[in-house]
């Protein structure tokens, strides 16, 4: 029973600490899906292990008593200038006896310990399969064009940029966010980009700066003139 206290309190602990992690941001919902996952794997089979050992030590036990109760009931039935020979004889046998169901019960303990483990590394490595598999294939959002794309379809696993520019993207939680800016190209032609990114223009020879330029530059200058001061 202190047992399964203990394993019942370290698991609540750890649970507590992985929900913690995630509400500071270090975890995203997916990994914490797939922690809370393995805890309550770990915990089932402490549980199973711990209910094997409990089960062999009944086992050991009710054939002692059983072999006990044998051995009593055969001296009642023995003549009294026997009984003392036979009970020696009979504890001797009782005592080989168990020692060979206990060697026996822990043998078979160790061999299904053996089973159970190999179940379980063939179920985990099952688990990282497919948990790689989703993710291979999960459907990503990139931050700058809004085009949708997989790890599958672009390695190593980041945006080629071909789809097009929009006013909206990703954070680095997944969440949805609106762009803060928006740029205006040299032929007063609209176009979006994301908040902090680049003025880029689809014209590819030479042309006018465009207003995000003339700021650029003139930050730049700025920060230059700071420095020489200083």
């Amino acid at each position: 029973m202190k047992k399964v206290e203990s394993f019942q309190k370290e698991k609540r602990k750890r649970a507590l600490l992985l929900q913690k992690k995630y509400w500071s941001g270090e975890l995203l919902g997916t990994e914490l899906e797939d922690a809370m996952e393995r805890l309550d794997d770990e915990g089932v089979w402490d549980m199973m292990r711990l209910e094997k050992e409990l089960e062999g030590v009944e086992i050991v036990e009710r054939v002692e008593e059983e072999r006990w109760e044998e051995l009593n009931n055969y001296m009642k039935e023995r003549p009294l200038e026997l009984k003392e020979a036979a009970f020696q004889a009979g504890v001797q046998s009782l005592r080989k006896k168990t020692k060979e169901e206990a060697k026996r019960a822990l043998e078979e303990s160790r061999q299904e310990e053996i089973r159970r483990n190999e179940e379980r590394r063939a179920a985990e490595q099952l688990k990282e399969e497919k948990r790689a598999h989703k993710e291979l294939n999960r459907e990503r959002t990139c931050g700058r064009c809004g085009q949708v794309y997989t790890n599958a379809t672009n390695r190593p696993g980041f945006c080629m940029h071909t789809g097009k520019w929009a006013n909206w993207g990703t954070d680095r939680n997944g969440k949805k966010v609106e762009w803060l800016f928006y740029w205006t190209c040299c032929k007063s032609q609209a176009y979006e980009g994301p908040a902090g990114g680049f003025s880029l223009c689809p014209r590819s020879e030479a042309h006018e700066e465009s207003a995000a330029d003339v700021v650029r530059r003139q930050t730049k200058q700025l920060k230059r003139a700071a420095r020489s001061k200083e």
